[in-house]
């Protein structure tokens, strides 16, 4: 638990109990202050755990059975580590969700982003390989061009780790943009038959600025396009009476 500080740096949010977090870790699906002040009032940001909050916009996620697509199962009917987490990361329940894929996979893909600046991806990973294993990430931007963020190797922990994903220094700035996972996993020859070939996915969170569409420099032109004219507007009024308070004086002296 962190400890009581009499004020947080600017990259910090101060928690209930007097501690600091840094912004990162803020309504992530995890509880870093230990009083939980930190996921409250979360809004603002776009989150999935993949029960109660809503998947929309997310592509990529299958129904089927086929070992090759991202799917969302519940952990009560996993029966092995060996095969599956037997818990979800957000509640620690055997009765909750969560996405995992058992072999190289089509891409989940995120719904579209709007602004990169500033913009951070917080999610949590499991993973059990008996191989060569890691999930791709990349930004495929709205003009249809692909960039490489990273690639998160399979840690064999058999925990969620959690992974932050800062795309302002990758992706340009003010460009709309969908992030794709894609998970690679080659077995070792000999163990083809057994288990321990997946990666899990839970509690997905971006932070605000992800779907904040930045202003524009037109929209700024246009703003101070429009304030010099209401400027020009008020400086000609006042000529104006001016000129007219002028020729009453001049009326009244002649």
């Amino acid at each position: 638990m962190p400890q009581k500080a009499e004020k947080c740096e600017d990259n910090e949010r101060q928690c209930a109990n007097g501690a600091c977090v840094h912004t990162s870790m803020v309504c992530d699906f995890s509880d870093d202050c230990g009083d939980n002040s930190d996921e409250n009032e979360c809004n603002q940001f776009e989150r999935m755990d993949f029960d109660t909050t809503s998947m929309d916009g997310w592509q990529g996620l299958m129904d089927s059975s086929n070992d090759n697509h991202w799917r969302v199962v519940e952990a009560s009917a996993q029966t092995s580590v060996a095969k599956s987490p037997t818990r979800d990361h957000t509640s620690n329940d055997v009765k909750a969700k969560f996405a995992i894929v058992y072999n190289s996979s089509n891409a989940l893909v995120s719904p579209s982003i709007k602004n990169s600046d500033q913009c951070s991806m917080r999610f949590f990973v499991n993973s059990c390989i008996k191989g060569i294993g890691h999930i791709e990430v990349n930004a495929t931007t709205d003009s249809g061009s692909e960039i490489h963020v990273t690639h998160l190797l399979h840690n064999q922990t058999l925990y969620f780790r959690r992974y932050v994903i800062d795309f302002s220094s990758v992706v340009p700035k003010d460009t709309e943009f969908s992030v794709k996972l894609t998970a690679h996993i080659v077995p070792e020859a000999e163990k083809l038959d057994t288990a321990c070939h997946y990666f899990a996915i839970d509690d997905i969170s971006f932070t605000p600025k992800c779907f904040q569409k930045p202003q524009t420099a037109t929209s700024t032109s246009s703003e101070n396009t429009s304030s010099s004219q209401k400027i020009t507007a008020k400086l000609g009024t006042l000529i104006i009476n001016l000129i007219a308070m002028c020729l009453i004086i001049n009326c009244i002296i002649h």
